[in-house]
């Protein structure tokens, strides 16, 4: 008799059932045995092979359709146990809801800290640069610098200072106010960071030395919604400045806040600190944004001895770059309180999976006539243990739910309160949210892993005379559990 082709027989016996496979495929060795004798073998083997490859999606149809009729299944289970346990489901979920929701606003945290001067479309070319002298990490540097490291140094395309004002009068008619967020910057500062503009263009701004760039909600106070380009407002009753730029308001995540820009060179020409703006001079923080793909240590080695060459000072510093996507963290040194709050996330999370657990083991002597008699009905240990898991999973999910809510609401709070920032968006944008929701279904499967396994393991006969011997073990692990639960 000849033999079908070794693959095509695996198909045929991988996409069969167990309890008839051998039937099917003895037919289909006779049926191409006989094609086989009368067409030849490469009949024969087309044949086969368009069996075997039309059994596949008929296998995956029926194991899906399965699946899902069984996982289906297990849900309304979950369902009708939650709500026939009002009381039980409740407590399970309102303390993974308090524990979820305070994961949560730690995590709205942690990411307001990490996402400081992202919005910078270029913010992995921007640096900003430092002085190693006597003392180290001085953001403080020389007038001169940003526009010599500029001329100096291909690798820089944009370079500029910003410097703060002191409190100025800015009055525009009969409104007048006092400011102290007006700062000088070079014109390349609109070309390094992403300040998108309203009114204005980028390009021509800082054309006369006597203008002024303002943000969104500066330019409201002082001129309603009309378009301010081209009107004046007046520095100190002093000087005449013309509105020739309106960008949108500067994101809490930046470093460099601000509502007033002007140019530097207005800075210079008015002479206000009577001060010459010399090398001995350190005052403005600089930014430089570099060609794409120059790492930190590239442009240390290729800048960090610029002022010893050029021997600005008898002791000059030596000059480095902090990457701009680290400046915050390094300034505000907060990375201490990040794994802080992270640890106690964590600890939080595990107080609420731990509670899970111990109120599903307590609860086994309940449901344990439930499972005697599921088994005694056919059941086997695995689809105990699904069905237990998917009421876990279900049950985390709900929790996850009411938590964002709960969050959303809360936030408004929190920040009003705390001085803080958080977005509640972030909870739901198209990066985070299949992380959350992956992460409910892990907590779910954690949390309700060992009471899955533990009910499942009871005996028919004795659950179904309430005689559980496997009781013993859970208390014993509800013990531990509880003495963990006060140790964190």
């Amino acid at each position: 008799m000849n033999k079908p082709p070794i693959i095509a027989r695996w198909i045929l016996s991988f996409t069969n059932r167990k309890s008839n496979r051998e039937i099917v495929l003895g037919d289909f060795e006779e049926l191409y045995d006989e094609i086989y004798e009368h067409s030849g073998s490469s009949s024969a083997n087309r044949w086969i092979y368009g069996q075997a490859i039309k059994s596949i999606p008929t296998f995956i149809k029926a194991t899906f359709r399965g699946e899902l009729s069984m996982l289906l299944n297990y849900i309304k289970s979950a369902n009708r146990s939650l709500k026939k346990n009002k009381t039980f489901s409740f407590i399970n979920i309102s303390g993974l809801t308090i524990g979820i929701a305070s994961c949560l606003m730690i995590f709205l945290w942690i990411a307001g800290q990490f996402s400081y001067d992202k919005f910078n479309t270029n913010i992995d070319n921007i640096q900003m640069v430092l002085l190693q002298g006597t003392r180290p990490d001085n953001p403080s540097t020389p007038w001169p610098l940003a526009k010599a490291l500029k001329d100096e140094f291909p690798e820089i395309k944009y370079a500029t200072r910003v410097n703060p004002l002191r409190e100025a009068l800015i009055r525009s008619g009969d409104k007048a106010f006092y400011k102290d967020d007006i700062k000088v910057v070079d014109p390349d500062f609109f070309s390094i960071f992403s300040f998108h503009f309203i009114y204005g263009n980028k390009e021509t701004v800082f054309n006369d030395i006597y203008s002024a760039v303002l943000t969104e909600s500066v330019a409201k106070t002082y001129f309603g919604n009309e378009n301010p380009v081209g009107k004046v407002i007046q520095l100190n009753s002093e000087y005449d400045l013309k509105v020739t730029g309106v960008i949108e308001d500067v994101p809490e995540n930046s470093t460099i806040q601000f509502g007033i820009l002007l140019p530097v060179e207005f800075y210079t020409a008015t002479n206000r600190t009577g001060f010459e703006m010399s090398w001995g001079w350190w005052s403005p923080y600089t930014y430089i944004m570099v060609q794409p793909g120059l790492t930190k240590e590239y442009i240390n080695n290729k800048i960090g001895d610029f002022l010893i060459i050029k021997k600005v000072e008898d002791d000059p510093p030596i000059i480095s770059v902090l990457p701009m996507k680290d400046v915050y963290m390094f300034f505000s040194q907060s990375m201490d309180s990040v794994y802080l709050f992270s640890a106690i996330a964590i600890f939080i999370l595990l107080i609420a999976c731990i509670n899970f657990i111990n109120l599903s083991t307590a609860k086994s002597s309940v449901r344990a006539k439930e499972i005697g008699v599921r088994k005694v009905c056919g059941a086997a240990r695995k689809n105990l243990t699904s069905q237990f898991l998917v009421e876990s999973i279900l049950t985390s999910i709900i929790s996850f739910v009411i938590a964002v809510l709960l969050v959303w609401l809360l936030i408004p709070i929190l920040n009003k309160y705390f001085n803080t920032s958080l977005l509640a968006t972030n909870m739901i944008n198209l990066t985070v949210l299949p992380i959350i929701i992956s992460f409910a279904i892990l907590i779910g499967i954690a949390a309700g892993s060992y009471p899955a396994l533990y009910l499942s393991s009871l005996k028919p006969v004795g659950a179904i005379s309430n005689n559980t011997k496997a009781g013993g073990k859970g208390i014993k692990l509800r013990k531990v559990l509880v003495v963990t639960q006060f140790t964190i």
